[in-house]
């Protein structure tokens, strides 16, 4: 990660020893990066435009009860976040109703890899997200609010032998005859 981006976390648990565990792992190999922990679910929901999180830890009584599940609810408004629950039992189970409630990963806190697990797909989520929003789509110029959309930068490769009802820039009558 460079440095002017520093990594954004938020803890959701009401386990004050889990938080501070997880908190002083995170500060220790993101020493720039921003964790923040609330003890609630309604908590949660405030806190989640509060920040560009990149990754929350959520603990999984707080995080796959309710209907809609609290990871559901977060994940449809901050659908650029990745999620992390932090799970008592390593049961297939738990996985199946996490996965399908939009966890992007579990991790077992029991597990004695618990915490390197966790500073590693907090890396990966990071220079993933970051890899993104770097990727190949052309920046607009400066000034240029009404730049044409990524889908259109590519019409001129699209070959109109390949596509013939594709015809960009009234071309279609020349392929027509």
């Amino acid at each position: 990660m460079p440095k002017s981006e520093p990594v954004t976390i938020l803890i959701v648990s009401e386990q004050a020893d889990d938080i501070k565990l997880a908190t002083v792992s995170l500060r220790g190999f993101f020493p720039e990066s921003r964790v923040d922990s609330v003890y609630s679910s309604g908590e949660a929901l405030q806190w989640a435009g509060r920040a560009d999180w990149h990754l929350m830890l959520i603990d999984e009584r707080l995080g796959l009860h309710g209907h809609p599940p609290l990871v559901a609810e977060l994940k449809q408004r901050l659908p650029s976040t990745a999620f992390v629950l932090q799970t008592e039992t390593s049961d297939s189970t738990t996985a199946v109703h996490a996965l399908q409630s939009g966890a992007d990963f579990l991790l077992h806190k029991h597990s004695p890899a618990f915490l390197t697990e966790l500073v590693l797909y907090t890396k990966d989520a990071a220079s993933r997200r970051s890899s993104t929003a770097n990727c190949c789509w052309p920046q607009p110029a400066k000034g240029n609010h009404l730049a044409d959309p990524p889908f259109r930068v590519y019409t001129h490769l699209i070959s109109p032998r390949l596509f013939p009802s594709y015809a960009p820039h009234g071309s279609a009558a020349r392929h027509a005859a």
